[in-house]
């Protein structure tokens, strides 16, 4: 029987790095080191080697980050050193793992980590694909009152007049983290506080609307409503 044994050019380096991260011989995190080394090509790493997509029924579910090896008060300050850092809201499950379950901070996550995930690994990645097309002519969008509506098809048509505008500015990633980070939070609003409006939609409306959501995961209320934060003249 043939054996084969492989070893490695040695480095102080990666000394120096084994010191830090096994401490008495035991993993743990470096929180120290986190805000410097957390990269979205860390994330990314860190992602294809213990994460996990979870889909269910062609619907993305959470993405999982195995941390099981470490202790649920670390896991709690790795939660909060993302949220830091990328402003995304893992929570702990019942095995001590990271979940995300929000479905744009899903898509966003993706967008960080997808440049420099390998070709081999796409299907970790794969959750645009997983929206079904918006089809119906007439749907119901739900807004904060605050947004002033007298006539819903006509204003709401208004606001969508922005969408294309805003779907070519996603593709900035400097706009992308900006929109995320500061106006994607102003549209999770309890549904029961928001207004149902009952509108027609156009082919093209519809079209906008679906590839708006195959980039965030957005709901259409949440399009709509983030077209109307919205301005003319909206810059960085």
């Amino acid at each position: 029987t043939e054996h084969y044994y492989v070893q490695s050019f040695t480095s102080e380096v990666i000394d120096l790095l084994k010191d830090i991260w096994y401490p008495n011989g035991k993993k743990t995190v470096p929180f120290s080191l986190l805000p410097f080394v957390l990269t979205p090509i860390c994330l990314a790493w860190w992602y294809q080697d213990d994460g996990h997509l979870k889909i269910e029924k062609n619907q993305v579910k959470k993405i999982i980050l195995s941390t099981d090896g470490f202790s649920a008060a670390e896991n709690e300050k790795l939660i909060e050193s993302i949220y830091q850092l990328y402003k995304l809201e893992f929570s702990l499950d019942k095995q001590n793992r990271l979940i995300l379950y929000d479905q744009p901070q899903i898509f966003y996550f993706v967008h960080l980590i997808k440049p420099y995930v390998h070709e081999s690994m796409h299907r970790k990645i794969q959750v645009s694909s997983m929206n079904k097309k918006i089809t119906a002519k007439r749907t119901t969008i739900y807004l904060p009152t605050s947004i002033p509506i007298k006539k819903p098809t006509r204003d709401i048509h208004k606001i969508l007049e922005r969408l294309p505008f805003l779907y070519t500015q996603l593709h900035d990633k400097t706009i992308y983290d900006m929109l995320f980070k500061e106006l994607f939070p102003k549209l999770k609003i309890d549904k029961k506080s928001l207004k149902p409006y009952q509108i027609q939609l156009n082919v093209e409306q519809r079209q906008w609307l679906y590839k708006f959501k195959e980039i965030t995961g957005l709901n259409m209320s949440q399009i709509v409503h983030l077209c109307a934060f919205i301005s003319d003249d909206f810059s960085v």
